[in-house]
């Protein structure tokens, strides 16, 4: 009895520990959207940032939220590489998050805010509470196995690649409506309005301060969905050649003039690229995922 009374206060312990430290850095990333738009005095580069990290914080919800729906659903599957999994969970929590706030944006104006607040500060208190006892064991980066076991080569290959993504960003446009917005990203209009909806949500905070909004468009709108081409570029490559010829490719892909170029005309490029590619990585991913009683079964 006394074994099982000091198990039990161990586990509270390690509960109540992790609770405090995710729930601290949960809402401290949630103060950003607060703390942005009274920053009025400082420099662009680090409201720029302060973009980057809440756009950080958004990446994070989506893995965590396509994890738990992995949870949920008892969803298994072999792996090609640990990208896989990261990819397959932040596109799945990407979805969940573009239905939801699709459905927000059918509210009134005064109701998408309070829902937006009250949907992050639930899902920040869900997060931060472990329901499982494996999850204080658990931790961002033991999802990356792909990376921890790089040389010196693939090390220097991924900074190199991180920094050329990071100064590799468009110019912002000039243009502060949301519609103006939405003409300049996507001039052909091949973009429908759920991911308008998707973004206009996402960063509602920022909708009456036109600036930011600005901001916060035009960084989505290469972070994401560059970082998302790069991602599904290396696991879909990962499938045919080693890791260090898949940095190598990564590299090349980032690095080239013509691809900068057309980012810069057209900024929608990334996402309509994005998506064909992600279909030919899923068809591959799904094949190879699956059991030969699966495959035999649907065959």
């Amino acid at each position: 009895m006394a074994e099982t009374l000091v198990k039990n206060s161990g586990i509270w312990w390690l509960k109540s520990k992790f609770f405090l430290y995710r729930g601290v850095s949960y809402f401290s990333f949630l103060l950003i959207p607060i703390l942005i738009p009274k920053a009025l005095e400082l420099q662009s580069g680090w409201l720029l940032t302060m973009m980057y990290l809440y756009i950080g914080f958004l990446l994070s919800q989506w893995f965590l939220l396509g994890k738990e729906v992995d949870h949920r659903l008892k969803i298994f599957y072999r792996l090609n590489s640990s990208t896989d999994r990261i990819a397959y969970r932040l596109l799945l929590g990407m979805f969940v998050i573009i239905l939801f706030f699709n459905l927000l944006a059918l509210l009134p104006s005064k109701w998408i805010y309070n829902c937006f607040w009250a949907f992050w500060i639930s899902l920040g208190l869900f997060y931060s509470w472990p329901t499982r006892g494996k999850i204080i064991k658990e931790s961002m980066s033991s999802n990356f196995n792909e990376f921890k076991h790089l040389d010196r080569f693939e090390k220097t290959l991924v900074a190199l690649i991180c920094i050329l993504f990071v100064v590799s960003q468009p110019e912002l446009p000039t243009f502060s409506s949301i519609n103006s917005l939405k003409l300049f990203f996507d001039p052909q209009e091949k973009i429908g309005n759920h991911f308008w909806n998707f973004l206009t949500v996402s960063y509602y905070p920022f909708k009456k301060y036109p600036e930011f909004l600005r901001l916060a468009w035009s960084t989505h709108m290469y972070t994401v969905n560059m970082g998302m081409y790069l991602l599904v570029l290396y696991a879909l490559m990962r499938y045919f050649v080693s890791r260090r010829l898949s940095l190598l490719g990564i590299f090349a892909a980032l690095s080239t003039w013509g691809w900068s170029k057309i980012l810069s005309f057209d900024h929608a490029a990334a996402l309509v690229t994005t998506y064909s590619l992600l279909w030919v990585w899923s068809m591959l991913w799904v094949v190879k995922s699956t059991t030969l009683e699966l495959v035999y079964s649907l065959a």
